[in-house]
């Protein structure tokens, strides 16, 4: 949670599941104006289908970027070095 008063949001990077996500914002709602999501995805939308429908449908609000692709150029590199 963020419980500091500061004028600067807190930034959370998410690479996978939105489950803690979620789960913060139903336990304390009040962290929405507080908090900047960066959510690397991909096909962990279809995992946490649950968590980002919650999160879609209560809070319109947050600050929130959805990333589906950045992940890929990991696994490209690995798979270059590989060869």
């Amino acid at each position: 949670m963020c419980p500091k008063k500061d004028k600067e949001p807190l930034w959370v990077l998410v690479w996978g599941g939105l489950e803690d996500v979620a789960q913060a914002l139903h336990d304390a709602p009040g962290i929405q104006d507080k908090i900047r999501i960066y959510w690397i995805g991909g096909p962990n939308k279809k995992w946490s289908a649950n968590a980002y429908a919650y999160i879609v449908a209560n809070f319109p609000n947050l600050w929130f970027i959805e990333n589906n692709s950045s992940y890929y150029g990991f696994f490209r590199i690995a798979m270059n070095l590989i060869v």
